[in-house]
């Protein structure tokens, strides 16, 4: 009796700690859907909210890029030491501060074009030695193809990692073929940040450039520090303290068998938490460098379905990098139920029995038409027959007049004046008679 009550002690304990403090994770999601019954469309907005599950971004795998100007500015001396040797002993300082059994570096340089100096390495040694091999040489600063050359590095990187590039430079005008914000939208489309850290004369640097057209768009951020600065700003780039639930996320919208997906409802920059860069890598997927806890994702779209019930109206895969380096894929589907509409059968009946009606209205209309044009041909002839009878009358009448014309005549011819008399009034008065007859 005793372990009953001490099991449901314990059920009731795990109920409330269950409760109070709710399951954690990398990646939160959330979603609501609605229909509208006149277009047969399904509105889903999904929400991810980064969650507790992550840890600071110095424990994430992370894959970096130093891109090295190595311009002719960067020979210029300030205290016995070039530009250049400044961002090496500064670069050289920053790989001792990394993670080796996390993070990978590799470098490029790069003037009025770009050269691979090291590849992606955990051997920083043979980082070292190749940034002491590089020279400044070459004239202009060709960002655009620096940074291009940077990404193809990244996007190669094979494994999960959370990609940054570092640029490194004493400022100068951009020159070069490659286009730099083309360039920059290839990165955000890899979900790849720059970090800029600019160093030297404040007055030969471009900050809004920099700033506006390399940084801002990648989610990275861009500093200006002094020779003696360089490398501590090198190392703040880690961001050590910075606590992230997921890396290298990517989201992929796809159809399911229930509906069919409206490609044009997604929107191209879906809302999200201020600081959080999510773009767009094609009409149903998107790419997001890094998310931290609590800020928000929401992705909206539509899909068109004939089906009832429980129906399945997209599928929404994401995909990502936990803080142990392993690639993660968290599926929603976004399911609704749609309630049925009228049966077809009802309408059928509805349809058949106004059939019905209307063929019966319309038979009795016939008929009463038939009615109608039998009794106008009725009045038809009957107006004939009459004619006729006046017709004959008329003429009987005027046979009558020519006759009596004629018996009138011989009786002036042979009678005396007092008979004749006699019987010319006798004709008028029968004449009376005849027109009496004939109104009638």
């Amino acid at each position: 009796m005793k372990n009953h009550k001490v099991a449901l002690v314990a059920l009731a304990l795990f109920i409330v700690v269950a409760c109070v403090y709710p399951v954690s994770a990398d990646i939160l999601s959330d979603y609501t859907a609605d229909y509208d019954e006149s277009t047969q469309r399904v509105h889903a907005k999904i929400t991810l909210t980064g969650g507790e599950e992550g840890a600071h971004a110095s424990e994430y795998p992370r894959d970096f890029v130093i891109l090295m100007d190595v311009s002719l500015s960067m020979r210029d001396v300030y205290k016995d030491k070039t530009g250049f040797e400044w961002a090496k002993n500064s670069t050289i300082d920053f790989l001792e501060s990394l993670y080796a059994y996390k993070s990978r570096v590799g470098v490029i340089s790069f003037s009025d074009d770009a050269t691979e100096v090291c590849q992606l390495t955990f051997n920083f040694e043979e980082v070292k030695k190749g940034i002491e091999s590089v020279s400044s040489h070459g004239f202009s600063t060709n960002y655009g193809e620096g940074i291009q050359k940077a990404v193809l590095v990244l996007k190669g990187r094979e494994r999960e990692a959370l990609p940054v590039i570092i640029l490194l430079t004493d400022g100068g005008e951009d020159k070069g073929v490659t286009n730099v914000e083309d360039a920059v939208d290839f990165a955000k489309k890899e979900g790849i940040m720059i970090y800029v850290v600019s160093f030297g004369q404040k007055e030969k640097i471009d900050d809004v450039m920099l700033r506006d057209k390399v940084v801002k768009p990648t989610g990275g951020e861009y500093g200006y520090t002094s020779f003696e600065g360089l490398r501590d700003a090198l190392i703040g780039v880690q961001k050590l303290d910075e606590f992230l639930s997921a890396v290298n996320l990517r989201i992929v919208i796809s159809q399911s068998s229930d509906a069919i997906l409206d490609l044009y409802s997604i929107p191209s920059r879906p809302t999200a938490t201020t600081g959080v860069i999510v773009t767009a890598k094609d009409k149903s997927s998107f790419t997001c460098a890094k998310l931290s806890e609590n800020e928000k994702i929401e992705i909206e779209f539509d899909a068109f379905t004939a089906k009832e019930g429980d129906v399945n109206a997209g599928v929404v895969d994401v995909y990502y990098t936990d803080k142990d380096g392993s690639g993660k894929k968290l599926p929603i589907s976004i399911k609704y139920n749609i309630p049925p509409s009228p049966s077809w059968k009802s309408y059928t009946l509805i349809l058949g029995v106004a059939t019905g009606v209307f063929f019966v209205l319309f038979i009795l209309y016939f008929s009463k038409l038939r009615r109608k044009e039998k009794e106008v041909e009725s009045y038809k002839d009957a107006k004939e027959e009459l004619e006729k009878s006046l017709k004959a009358h008329v003429e009987a009448k005027k046979k009558i007049e020519e006759n009596m014309s004629k018996v009138k005549r011989l009786v002036t011819y042979y009678m005396s004046d007092e008979k004749q008399t006699e019987t010319i009034n006798i004709i008028e008065e029968v004449n009376k008679e005849m027109d009496k007859i004939k109104e009638r």
